[in-house]
């Protein structure tokens, strides 16, 4: 079980970067 909980946890810091970047990409693309 422990090892399972890990993974999800390395899965949301993931996906957690790539809204990130995602954020970031929207910013600096919409503003002049």
């Amino acid at each position: 079980a422990e090892r399972d909980y890990f993974i999800l946890r390395e899965r949301l810091m993931a996906m957690q970067k790539q809204l990130e970047g995602a954020q970031e990409y929207i910013r600096t693309q919409c503003i002049p």
